[in-house]
């Protein structure tokens, strides 16, 4: 499992920002909880919303105003929240992936929390295979998935026929409370087929716990979608022993837009630093279009 340290995350920012890395780092270690609240400086702007349909804006006079990057965020600051939110669609996911770093570690395992299943498991596969995660779960939850109406009797009778004959004896010993005597291999299998599913499962129970995850791996690995038997409890256990670095990582698993409703738990200060990732060009063309009465106030 490879674990970024946070100092790389904060080149990253720095990188993609083009901010001044006093600022980086004196804003990548804060969390949401600690910035929250505080005031940003008024722009003196009344209405940066306004736009004259008669203005021409040169777009390459635009670009150079926005491609310094102090300037830049001094310029998205002038736009409210809901806007800055919207010119987040112009990132990519990798890029919004990196603001989720200013939220604090409490805040991530919270959101991660929210996820649906589905989803939990498409994570914890990022960072670890089926054997692995399948490690991590109580022996109550292996036995969810060997507990699968798509897992049959003869199914598991299968999976045990390679045990050795004297853990099959004891294993039908303890279903049946009574001594079998000395049973042949294959007379412990054919007594075990008229076994019901449930006296199986008791028999697995008594089983080692490597056995046991054994036997559950073989299945799960021809038929990953069992893996979704684990409860929701089970599947949020790894993550509270996740680095900050691989709990970022996680939210890959979805869509642009859901991270970029996550991005908004930030506050304004927070998101503008995001928003200084969108290419420049971009920006530019934006604004041009859509916010003219800013820049010519800004430019005139």
């Amino acid at each position: 499992m490879r674990i970024n340290p946070l100092n790389t995350n904060v080149n990253l920012l720095t990188k993609y920002y083009e901010l001044n890395t006093v600022r980086i780092n004196g804003k990548a270690y804060q969390s949401i909880d600690e910035v929250t609240g505080k005031t940003v400086n008024s722009t003196g702007v009344s209405n940066p919303m306004q736009i004259d349909p008669g203005l021409a804006l040169d777009l390459s006079v635009v670009y150079n105003a926005l491609a310094n990057p102090d300037s830049r965020l001094g310029i998205l600051m002038m736009l409210n929240k809901p806007e800055l939110m919207q010119l987040l669609f112009l990132l990519d996911k990798e890029k919004l992936i990196l603001g989720l770093n200013f939220f604090s570690l409490p805040k991530l395992l919270e959101m991660i929390m929210r996820l649906p299943k589905e989803l939990l498991l498409q994570a914890l596969l990022m960072h670890m295979d089926q054997n692995t995660l399948l490690s991590l779960m109580p022996q109550r939850e292996l036995l969810r998935i060997l507990g699968s109406g798509k897992i049959k009797e003869e199914m598991l009778v299968k999976s045990l026929e390679n045990l050795p004959t004297h853990i099959l004896i004891q294993m039908l010993e303890a279903v049946l409370g009574q001594s079998v005597g000395r049973l042949k291999h294959h007379q412990v299998i054919d007594r075990m087929h008229h076994l019901k599913k449930r006296q199986i499962l008791e028999g697995i129970m008594t089983l080692p716990s490597g056995t046991l995850l054994s036997i559950v791996s073989n299945f799960t690995l021809k038929d990953p979608s069992l893996l979704m038997e684990l409860s929701r409890g089970a599947l949020t256990q790894p993550f509270t022993r996740f680095t900050k670095p691989m709990l970022v990582q996680s939210f890959m698993v979805l869509d642009n837009s859901e991270i970029i409703k996550m991005l908004g738990g930030l506050p304004k200060n927070l998101l503008a630093q995001v928003a200084c990732m969108i290419d420049p060009g971009q920006l530019a063309e934006v604004f041009a279009n859509q916010f003219q009465g800013l820049m010519a106030s800004l430019l005139g």
